[in-house]
């Protein structure tokens, strides 16, 4: 093989090492943009996704619930006093707070199956759906209720209120389509697979991992009860019935894919709650801007002034070797191992406790090698002939470094700041251990706090949801390309 085919070989295996690279963390930035943008559930209910039209009465609640759909099982809780709070429907940190329209009370004990007693409950608030369409002041009282449901007659339209779908349909089987069936058993499905049911698509239980049963579509509950393998989609009132009535029929759960949109403008702009599991980030967003300012703050005039030592002042030796071993040194320990030493002697030897100040002092310290390599770097690649003719002009060496050497090494620095800033912005070890957790915004020096990267790995890690982790991922770039366009800017109107 020549010289010329071996350096297009190497040029051809360069360029498709770099454009697999490009493809991948192009992919890697559009899956966190996709998954922090929307969410994808798979949810299991006890209803299909079918909506019922056809009831004379809508449901309502307050455009920050996050609560978009009902089923007929959970409306029924709800009424009850059994479901008090969204956290265990929408996962929005809100009581419930109930308001039917008292013409319909009556219908909706038939149709839920309870005493109407318990629509008279104290806690429900009456209100009548022509009064409260045409009463703005009543109306946008209940608006700022962000555990509003509201249950109007039908086409009351109330604008600026969320529309919640109600779905109550559901699967009857005969008691042998869910027996254990050879360690199989059948407890719930797709909705796709109900489609292809209905369609006739599937012949036997058999075929969606069940007993070996032929599938036979009824048209009543009683059917069910006695026919092997039978399956009838009923309204939800029907089926609970039929069952307090004493007939031997069983339901099927159905997986529902729930999408929706995952990072929102409320979710930025409202604060945590409940130690970060419900609510937004707006509190820790400004924590860790305020984090990162103060730790560049710190760590870059140390840095460069370490720099400027090792370039201008000191002279070739063990001393001189001795500190560039040691920033070295320091630029390969771990974090975890800063947060440790952070954790003795700024939480506990100095007695700044979990606060912001042992953060940002753990922070300074371990970025101060990466700025100060760069820094030291940027300063050394100065032109020499630059340093001579400032010094024949008369100017001192400070002079010399200050107008001369700092402008002209500004680029250098730059990087290595915006280094450290996505470092300082993507830590969790080092800050688990010093900065605390409060989500509540940082007061001062000596509060405790909690920054994005850290707030992700406590999401994760203590069972919260994987949405707002990846919403929280997706600030948390956006922050970084940010800051380090800011700080570009900066520089580059500095060196004009």
């Amino acid at each position: 093989m020549n010289r010329h085919n071996s350096n297009k070989i190497a040029l051809a295996l360069i360029k498709g090492l770099s454009l697999l690279t490009i493809i991948i963390l192009a992919l890697m930035l559009a899956y966190l943009i996709y998954r922090g943008l929307y969410s994808n559930k798979l949810i299991e209910r006890g209803v299909t996704d079918q909506v019922n039209n056809e009831l004379p009465f809508e449901i309502y609640s307050n455009q920050y619930s996050n609560l978009d759909e009902l089923d007929y099982f959970t409306l029924k809780k709800i009424i009850e006093g059994k479901v008090y709070s969204l956290r265990k429907i929408s996962n929005v940190n809100r009581d419930i707070q109930l308001y039917i329209d008292p013409s319909l009370k009556s219908f909706l004990a038939k149709y839920l199956l309870i005493d109407e007693k318990d629509l008279n409950d104290p806690s429900i608030i009456n209100i009548d759906s022509n009064t409260l369409k045409n009463d703005k002041a009543q109306f946008n009282e209940i608006k700022k209720d962000e555990g509003a449901i509201i249950i109007s007659t039908k086409d009351t339209n109330l604008k600026g209120l969320r529309p919640v779908t109600l779905s109550d349909m559901v699967i009857a089987v005969n008691p042998e389509v869910t027996a254990l069936y050879e360690n199989k058993k059948i407890g719930n499905l797709r909705e796709s697979e109900i489609d292809n049911i209905l369609k006739g698509n599937y012949k036997n239980w058999s075929e969606l991992n069940g007993p070996s049963i032929n599938i036979t579509l009824v048209n009543s509950l009683i059917e069910v009860e006695k026919k092997s393998g039978s399956i009838m989609i009923v309204q939800a009132p029907l089926y609970q019935k039929a069952v307090d009535d004493g007939i031997d029929i069983k339901s099927l759960k159905v997986f529902h894919n729930v999408s929706k949109r995952n990072l929102t403008l409320h979710y930025l702009l409202s604060e945590s709650e409940d130690e970060g599991k419900y609510g937004g980030i707006l509190s820790i967003i400004y924590n860790t801007l305020f984090m990162v300012i103060l730790t560049i703050l710190i760590a870059t005039p140390i840095s460069v002034a370490g720099a400027i030592y090792l370039v201008e002042y000191s002279k070739k030796g063990k001393l001189s070797t001795l500190i560039k071993t040691g920033i070295d040194l320091l630029a390969a320990v771990p974090s975890i191992i800063f947060g440790l030493f952070g954790l003795l002697v700024f939480v506990q030897l100095l007695g700044f406790g979990f606060s912001m100040i042992s953060g940002v002092l753990t922070l300074a310290l371990m970025i101060l090698p990466t700025i100060l390599r760069t820094s030291e770097e940027a300063i050394r690649s100065v032109s020499p002939a630059l340093k001579e003719a400032s010094r024949g002009l008369g100017a001192t060496k400070i002079e010399t470094i200050t107008k001369i050497v700092l402008p002209s090494a500004s680029k250098g620095i730059t990087t290595g700041v915006v280094l450290a800033i996505g470092r300082a912005l993507g830590e969790t070890a080092a800050l688990i251990f010093t900065i605390g957790s409060s989500t509540s915004f940082s007061t001062g020096l000596r509060s405790s706090s909690r920054v994005l990267a850290q707030h992700i790995f406590l999401i994760i890690t203590e069972g919260g949801s994987i949405d707002e982790a990846f919403a929280s991922a997706l600030v948390l770039v956006v922050l970084v390309l940010i800051i380090n366009s800011i700080t570009k800017i900066i520089m580059r109107k500095e060196v004009k």
